[in-house]
């Protein structure tokens, strides 16, 4: 990391002094775990003060109080604000979006629309959003948050994106206390009964059913992106999320964590939706800690891994005798 990164005035941009005249500018700390998150390169520190401007258009005074997660491509902040407590979740990209060929993850423009984009569409109380997307708009070089609005109406008239070139670094979401994965209570070894792994499976069906319903397929759905709280559910995480695509454009890479991905998608054949679904009864059976539920039970977890062809949709899935009420 560049150790000469200060929070002073004199480092930033003549825009970003007049702005934190009215607002206190970000801490050293703060500035540092935004450098690290986002790579250590020139590039990236020379930007960081614009950044943080970004941010504190719609989160004054903001500040990293701790990190909550760090995964394969992210770290998520739990950061303070005179607007509140929220979640910063900052993607590793190493500068490259000041290039053409910047990571096409995490880009919105006209050919191109997926991963956490998909995050700011509101699917329900099962599925969390994220309120604003941090990003780089290369056509007016500035960074800038694009609200969950705001990307909706992208999302709903495509037609708009033609004028479009933004690069994702990050989301902005609510911050809730006392939330967990549910891979930290798989891991704590609690015994679920069947009541209550009926009622959790239910929810991420539900959950699944409402993110197809908008033609996007998760692609990593798994205990570490099903967040828990007084037994209600959210699936979180769409970094690999895509749209399910016409039959003139189909999907065959391979994508996910190995453990739960649906055998087409581990063979690169042709999959759609229904690759969720099987990653949904891998991530249930999870679950049980391995104990023995019932016939009805590991019947229900085949029936959700036959072949895709014969495969339930969500809402198919959600009318298996299993689910219902006992």
């Amino acid at each position: 990391m560049l150790k000469t990164l200060k929070p002073s005035f004199l480092q930033f941009g003549a825009r970003a002094q007049t702005f934190f005249k009215s607002h206190k500018a970000p801490s050293e700390k703060t500035l540092s775990f935004m450098e690290d998150s986002l790579g250590s390169t020139e590039k990236v520190a020379g930007d960081i003060s614009q950044i943080a401007e970004a941010i504190s258009s719609k989160f004054p005074e903001f500040s990293i109080e701790k990190t909550l997660g760090t995964g394969s491509f992210s770290t998520a902040y739990q950061i303070s604000s005179l607007s509140g407590k929220h979640v910063l979740k900052l993607t590793r990209i190493n500068g490259a979006f000041h290039i053409d060929d910047h990571e096409p993850s995490f880009a919105l423009n006209s050919r191109r629309i997926g991963g956490e984009w998909f995050a700011l569409l509101k699917y329900g109380p099962l599925v969390a959003s994220a309120n604003y997307a941090l990003c780089y708009d290369h056509t007016n070089q500035i960074f800038r948050l694009v609200s969950n609005e705001e990307f909706s109406a992208l999302f709903a008239n495509p037609t708009q994106l033609q004028n479009i070139h933004f690069t994702l670094i990050g989301t902005i979401s609510n911050y809730t206390e006392g939330v967990q994965d549910l891979a930290y209570y798989i891991d704590e070894g609690d015994f679920l009964s069947v009541e209550e792994v009926r009622n959790y499976a239910r929810q991420i069906l539900e959950a699944l059913a409402s993110i197809h319903a908008k033609r996007i397929i998760h692609r990593d759905i798994k205990p570490e992106n099903i967040l828990l709280k007084e037994r209600k559910l959210q699936i979180i995480d769409f970094g690999l999320s895509r749209l399910e695509e016409s039959k003139h454009k189909r999907r065959y890479s391979r994508c996910g964590t190995k453990a739960f991905i649906a055998p087409e998608v581990n063979n690169r054949s042709e999959y759609n939706a229904k690759a969720d679904i099987y990653s949904a009864a891998m991530t249930i059976q999870q679950l049980t800690q391995g104990a023995n539920l019932g016939k009805a039970f590991n019947q229900f977890i085949a029936d959700l891994c036959v072949p895709q062809d014969q495969r339930p949709t969500a809402q198919e899935a959600l009318v298996h005798p299993f689910l219902q009420p006992a």
